[in-house]
């Protein structure tokens, strides 16, 4: 059973519903970042929904539109977080009895920013326990307005140097995200506006987690009311798989050699020469794992001999939606085989089929442009590719 979400007549600027899935139902969590809707003279009692707690924060300059809203069933304990304050942001921690609970975000960044405001939210985005030892399962959902950030290369378009603010700021946001080891799933526009005859589209919504395992499925749904961006229907796996653990590992690919290297300047390497080996090998780990602590960790998964369960090195995140449409599918078939299912599931199998194909080209594409400064990738590759034939004595 799913518990439905009705909106009579508040236009939202976007929508997110979580399906948080367990052994008898489905629970939903709507999450709404507003922009010209729900003002803070509207009670929560007007856009309350039944069998709904609503988590809000609203515009702190009282100026009646704009901030964050969370729905959560009342059949989920959930506790509010004192991680934002004043930045048009909430957070909130779900919990369940039988798993791990998760931690929910909603962000909204108004392009209005100040330079100071837009500082005040990159330092409590910032202290966010994405990288905490514990690891809790984060989720963040926003409307972030990066219109210049291409997700699918994990940059901002325009020049290198530039000293234009705007690209300069969504360059930080940026570089927030990525050295906090986060995982985003949208690449395909989310605001579409008709300006005259000019459709404008542009991905300024972005869904995010600190563990891809917990993320099933992401997709791209019709506007909700009058709204010009589009709804995002996340598909939540937290039930453990036994077939595989997840340890945490320091990932070295998100930071850059500047960065350590800037790190290690801030050191003072000098040891004490009279001290024995063991004490200046302790002085000098310490000072290493300064550094260390700073880079972000990424979940890998392993089986339960802690082998590593490695991903083909096209894998992307593009391939791996293409590849849960075509198995949800195939599913659909398998439960109803019909002629309807079928093309369906055909039709999903060929864009797998050409989107992987795209992406092994792509690899190959980049294998071959560093193969004069780097040629160890291309023998890794051909390795991967050898498959070693047993035969049977007759």
């Amino acid at each position: 059973d799913v518990d439905v979400f009705f909106c009579l007549c508040v236009c939202f600027l976007f929508f997110f519903v979580f399906f948080f899935f367990n052994d008898t139902a489905t629970t939903e969590i709507y999450t709404l970042s507003l922009h010209d809707a729900l003002p803070i003279l509207i009670e929560e009692t007007e856009v309350s929904l039944p069998n709904f707690s609503i988590f809000r924060e609203d515009r702190s300059d009282k100026s009646g539109f704009g901030g964050s809203a969370i729905f959560v069933h009342n059949s989920l304990t959930v506790t509010k977080l004192d991680w934002f304050k004043n930045t048009e942001s909430v957070a909130i921690n779900v919990g369940f009895s039988n798993r791990k609970s998760i931690d929910v975000l909603c962000v909204y960044r108004s392009p209005n920013l100040t330079r100071t405001e837009n500082t005040k939210l990159l330092s409590q985005l910032q202290k966010v326990p994405f990288t905490s030892p514990e690891f809790p399962n984060i989720i963040m959902v926003g409307d972030f307005n990066l219109p210049n950030v291409d997700w699918a290369q994990g940059i901002v378009v325009g020049p290198v140097d530039t000293i234009d603010q705007k690209l300069v700021l969504q360059s930080e946001y940026l570089d927030l995200f990525t050295t906090r080891g986060l995982h985003w799933y949208l690449e395909e526009p989310t605001r579409c506006k008709l300006i005259g005859d000019n459709l404008q589209s542009a991905v300024l919504d972005q869904v995010f987690s600190n563990n891809e395992c917990i993320i099933k499925n992401v997709s791209v749904k019709a506007p909700l009311g009058k709204s010009d961006h589009m709804g995002i229907d996340i598909e939540t796996q937290l039930k453990t798989n036994v077939k595989y653990m997840n340890v945490k590992q320091r990932n070295w690919s998100k930071v850059t050699e500047k960065f350590v290297l800037e790190k290690g300047n801030n050191i003072d390497w000098s040891v004490n020469v009279e001290s024995s080996v063991n004490e200046m090998w302790e002085d000098i780990n310490s000072k290493l794992q300064t550094i260390i602590s700073d880079i972000p960790e990424t979940v890998l998964k392993v089986s339960r001999h802690r082998e590593l369960l490695e991903k083909a090195p096209w894998e992307s995140s593009r391939l791996g939606r293409k590849r849960k449409e075509k198995d949800q599918t195939w599913r659909v078939f398998e439960g109803t085989p019909c002629m309807e299912n079928f093309q369906t599931a055909m039709g999903k199998q060929r864009e797998y089929e050409k989107v992987e194909y795209e992406e092994k080209l792509k690899h190959e594409q980049k294998i071959v442009n560093n193969l004069k400064t780097n040629c160890k990738p291309l023998f890794r590759y051909f390795k991967s590719k050898a498959k070693t034939r047993k035969m049977s004595v007759l």
